[in-house]
């Protein structure tokens, strides 16, 4: 599967509601079923080279498999920082349960997808997801331990024992060792490249400020619990602008 296009900066910028925010997409238009899982991509892939200052740089690895839901609100937030901030927009509202898989095939993902659905569905699916905060932050790969280069604005959620069981199954499902420690459940909101990198063209814009006012236009970012309905398969080799979506099944 070829990776999705880039959307026009026109129309990921619409015009503004009252509430100030996007109004161009209808919530259906970013359904997570699996007929219409891969058509969401040319919304959320969002400004790249040409239409925004500078491209997020940092290079992800191997296949991804995240938890996702019917979360409008955070999808609004996503395309409202890609445009506010002219940054690259994550291709999907989403809390990572295993990440940069470079040991498996497509095929290989995909089966396990499956085989992980099932075992979810038994255990009566995903625990919602609490949120307990927000976070804006940065890091450099290799300082502190880190692996990325990043500054990033994040919805924060809680762990549980239930969520921790499932989070091992999912690791032993596709061979990933087990975790060296809890579960950190977040939803990004938008990435950008790290400030003081001697490759920037500019200079982030993401900030604590800027999400706390988010957080006050839209409440509901941190007042409301996330159902899971689905789990997908990304592959997320390479740039953000590569990331592709390759399977999704139902809880």
């Amino acid at each position: 599967m070829e990776p999705a296009k880039a959307a026009p900066l026109e129309a990921l910028c619409p015009n503004r509601n009252e509430a100030g925010l996007s109004s161009t997409h209808k919530p259906d238009d970013m359904g997570t079923s699996p007929e219409n899982a891969l058509d969401f991509q040319d919304f959320f892939l969002g400004p790249q080279s040409g239409q925004c200052a500078a491209e997020y740089r940092f290079e992800f690895k191997g296949l991804t498999i995240w938890i996702e839901g019917d979360w409008n609100d955070i999808q609004t937030a996503i395309s409202r920082i890609a445009c506010d901030h002219q940054v690259q927009a994550i291709p999907a509202p989403h809390a990572t349960v295993v990440y940069g898989m470079e040991d498996l095939t497509i095929d290989e993902g995909l089966a396990r997808l499956e085989k992980l659905a099932d075992l979810v569905r038994k255990a009566g699916g995903w625990p919602d997801l609490v949120p307990c905060g927000t976070v804006c932050g940065s890091t450099l790969d290799g300082v502190d331990g880190e692996e990325m280069d990043m500054t990033w604005m994040e919805v924060t959620c809680q762990t549980s024992p239930e969520h921790e069981q499932l989070i091992a199954l999912a690791r032993t499902t596709f061979g990933a060792p087990p975790a060296s420690g809890a579960w950190l459940p977040h939803i990004s909101l938008g990435y950008d490249n790290p400030p003081g990198h001697p490759d920037n063209v500019r200079e982030p814009t993401l900030s604590c400020e800027h999400l706390q006012k988010l957080v006050e236009e839209t409440p509901s970012l941190v007042n409301s619990n996330r159902k899971v309905k689905g789990l997908s398969l990304w592959s997320t080799e390479g740039k953000l602008s590569e990331w592709r979506r390759l399977g999704y099944r139902q809880l």
